[in-house]
């Protein structure tokens, strides 16, 4: 009996199934047939696209305040400890770049090189499209945001004083070269794809600064070129 009643659930749940299978078919004809639409497509491309900015950046804040601690007590140490060297007390005033796994980062010696007077600073060339959605200006210290037009967070800026200044960069996802306008070099890390931002480092004056966005290597160098203050 027991036998019985389980066959006949079974023939009941394949003909459900069947059933189903059928109306499926009257709907969608072919199989075929099942695709989005091509606006429908672009804009899930789009939204991913966002995603995995938001995520870059995310990951770029998370990171850099993750060694910020550690390469201040390291470069203190180190200071402390090469300073005491005179070829490395003749080198005071350069810029010194220090290279590891997955970051690379920036400290400037100004002591006895240069005065710095607070200046605040903007960029004169910022890419068509792009608008200023965030400024400060704080001991000393710049910080522009421009975003597009869907508020996008694409291009970054920042100016420090260089005797207080410690930049990091990520180092993983880019590729390295130097390259020099109007007698100012700029350290280029060119990112290895659209997914991950460009960054710039090059210092004038007494400060240093920092530039990355989702921009072309040269272009970005272009916008950090006509960094001005005043």
């Amino acid at each position: 009996m027991r036998d019985s009643e389980a066959r006949a659930e079974e023939i009941l749940r394949i003909a459900v199934l069947e059933n189903q299978r059928r109306e499926m078919n009257t709907v969608f004809p072919g199989e075929e047939n099942l695709r989005f639409s091509d606006r429908h497509e672009k804009r899930m491309k789009t939204l991913f696209a966002k995603a995995r900015r938001r995520d870059a950046m995310a990951a770029a804040r998370v990171f850099a305040r993750r060694v910020a601690w550690a390469c201040a007590l390291i470069f203190t140490v180190l200071s402390a400890s090469l300073l005491t060297d005179a070829g490395v007390r003749a080198a005071a005033g350069r810029t010194v770049l220090t290279w590891f796994d997955n970051f690379a980062s920036f400290t400037f010696d100004a002591r006895g090189k240069e005065e710095t007077t607070e200046t605040e600073w903007s960029l004169a060339r910022v890419p068509e499209g792009l608008t200023q959605t965030h400024r400060d200006f704080s001991f000393g210290c710049t910080t522009l945001n421009y975003s597009d037009a869907d508020g996008e967070v694409v291009l970054w800026f920042s100016a420090y004083p260089s005797e207080t200044a410690e930049i990091n960069v990520d180092t993983e996802h880019s590729a390295y070269r130097t390259e020099t306008r109007d007698g100012i070099e700029y350290e280029v890390f060119a990112a290895v794809s659209g997914e991950y931002p460009s960054s710039v480092v090059w210092r004038r004056g007494g400060y240093a600064f920092h530039l990355a966005g989702y921009l072309k290597p040269g272009e970005l160098v272009g916008v950090a070129a006509s960094a001005s203050g005043g």
